[in-house]
């Protein structure tokens, strides 16, 4: 039904703005909003491209899952302030994240 669908997207944006502002009011400047958004986007944007570019059918719903669970991820530890071993950065987690999530969701579907 569009009514509902338009609802939900009305909804989802509201949560979104909301989140978008509680971060925002996290930060201390323009440059540290700017490289933790690219972080963001990296991490969930470089498994659903590099799938897409080389797979022969890209999964959707894989990549879209990918999304949220690599940038959540990488926004997750940015904030939670987690020593991560070897020093290394957040971002590289989200991308292990954003794989894995990746790989169940498209093998499960196939099933």
């Amino acid at each position: 039904n569009s009514k509902n669908g338009l609802r939900y997207s009305q909804i989802l944006t509201l949560i979104i703005g909301v989140l978008a502002l509680l971060i925002a009011l996290k930060m201390t400047s323009v440059l540290e909003l700017m490289l933790h958004s690219y972080s963001f986007m990296v991490s969930g944007m470089i498994i659903p491209v590099l799938a897409a570019l080389f797979t022969k059918k890209p999964n959707s719903i894989a990549a879209l899952s990918s999304m949220i669970v690599g940038g959540g991820t990488t926004l997750s530890l940015i904030f939670s302030d987690i020593n991560l071993p070897l020093g290394l950065d957040a971002n590289i987690f989200g991308i292990g994240a954003a794989l894995i999530a990746y790989l169940i969701v498209n093998f499960s579907r196939k099933s």
